[in-house]
């Protein structure tokens, strides 16, 4: 292992030795906070864990550390990593475990942020989730990860929840590892007045190229700079892992340039000056553009449905693709690329169009023109009449569906109006004694009672006039 395994960090937090740009909730009175961060080898053996975290309790309230911070799944092990699946797994000695942490937490009177996994009644997935356990050894609240990975998903069922406490008077919040990839979180953390955000992670056993140690650093410095919080994030400490650290509110990680060193106390302003400082703040419907000061901002919903991409000579440089130039001098080709996403247009339009029946899909990309729909399958007439105008509407060249399912009326209804097919042919005997069928247009929520022999031309018509 080429990290040890050590206190990632014990820091004074001062938050009134930042010039907050948001007021503090109540009274504005903020307190002080030593935060311990801590990681460890975390493995699939929980009684290891388990005395992993006490240690490292016992050590962090030597420290005076008011909070002792954990990563995620820090006491029972991480299902698909540490444990191939959860099928066997150990919950007595889990539920020992965690008593025994509450126990020493009372003992030692201090705040812990423990990850663990949490077992759910029944057949349900258990959570991937941190305890808020309180200097009385109480389990006072439980965050559950809100956004799991595809590889979470086969282990862990989501949270739905926020999650926050206070200490000495420092609003707390927390999230676990891939809540950092959305914004959003952070910002509703942010407006609800939160300080100071315990992020835990487990980014371990990775291969040695892994894009991790690259990507989540930089992105919490982000958070902690556009959300003005302080970040405690640490992380299992194995092989290939990226070390624990703590962001300030102005983005920067306390560090002492060296392995397994952070420095404690860090001000802006009297340990280091940054390069810029700037008020930033989210931008709203109606503000004044800063350039001339008269126009103002529309803000508007949009639908991401594709990409371009200046490649520049990325790759025609390393392919060494070459053209000649008007001099005849040998050029690497500037290159850019383009993507639509043909399923992501799908859902967007599907978002933009429909109601509580469900999709009302637009003429021009409806991937059926009409539904015809029998109502008495046992009426020789309803069914010959029905399968007549499938027909002739295939024959002018429409997509059709033709619902021959021996099922009741309202349900045939009902499935129409959820797919969302624009046109309705609706086929029953007492229209048809009259020589009619009823053709309801989903899009206008209107129902017209056609002849048999025009119904074809109706339905081509209303698409060769508004499709």
């Amino acid at each position: 292992m080429n990290l040890p395994v050590v206190l990632g960090v014990v820091l004074v937090l001062l938050v009134h030795g930042y010039a907050y740009a948001q007021e503090t909730t109540g009274d504005g009175a903020a307190g002080r906070v030593t935060v311990a961060t801590c990681q460890f080898p975390v493995s699939g053996d929980i009684a290891a864990n388990g005395e992993w975290v006490r240690r490292q309790m016992r050590e962090a309230a030597e420290r005076n550390a008011d909070v002792v911070h954990f990563p995620e799944c820090a006491l029972s092990g991480y299902a698909g990593k540490d444990h191939e699946t959860l099928e066997d797994f150990e919950w007595d000695v889990l539920r020992k475990e965690t008593e025994s942490v509450l126990s020493l937490a009372k003992e030692l009177a201090v705040w812990v942020v423990l990850g663990s996994t949490h077992r759910l009644s029944d057949d349900h997935k258990p959570h991937n989730s941190l305890y808020v356990i309180s200097p009385e050894g109480e389990m006072i609240d439980r965050y559950d990860k809100r956004f799991c990975t595809g590889r979470d998903l086969k282990h862990f069922s989501p949270g739905d929840h926020f999650v926050t406490f206070s200490v000495n008077e420092v609003k707390c919040g927390l999230l676990i590892c891939y809540d950092i990839r959305f914004p959003e979180l952070y910002r509703q953390y942010c407006k609800s007045g939160v300080q100071l955000m315990f992020h835990s992670f487990y980014n371990a056993r990775m291969e040695a190229d892994a894009i991790h140690p690259r990507i989540m650093p930089p992105t919490a410095q982000a958070r902690a700079a556009t959300n003005y919080v302080f970040i405690s994030m640490n992380n299992s400490c194995v092989e290939h892992a990226w070390p624990s650290r703590f962001v300030t509110p102005d983005g920067m990680i306390v560090g002492a340039n060296r392995t397994g060193a952070h420095l404690r106390g860090v001000r802006m302003g009297r340990d280091y000056e940054p390069h810029e400082v700037a008020g930033i703040s989210t931008v709203a419907d109606g503000d004044t553009c800063k350039a001339c000061g008269q126009g103002a901002l529309a803000a508007q919903r949009g639908v991401e449905l594709g990409h371009i991409f200046k490649l520049d000579r990325k790759y025609s440089t390393s392919m060494n693709a070459t053209y000649l130039d008007g001099d005849g001098a040998e050029k690497h080709f500037i290159m850019g690329c383009y993507g639509f996403g043909v399923s992501r247009a799908v859902a967007a339009a599907i978002e933009q169009h429909h109601d509580a029946n469900g999709i009302r899909w637009p003429r021009a990309i409806t991937p059926f023109h009409a539904i015809v729909l029998p109502v008495n399958l046992s009426d020789a007439r309803t069914v010959e009449t029905a399968e007549s105008v499938y027909g002739g509407l295939r024959e002018a060249g429409l997509d059709v569906l033709l619902d021959d399912r021996d099922l009741r009326p309202g349900p045939k209804f009902k499935d129409a109006d959820l797919v969302g097919v624009p046109v309705r042919l609706t086929l029953g005997e007492r229209n048809l004694k009259n020589g009619n069928v009823e053709v309801y247009h989903r899009l206008e929520d209107r129902a017209d009672l056609v002849p048999v022999g025009e119904a074809v031309e109706v339905v081509r018509r209303y698409y060769a006039e508004g499709g």
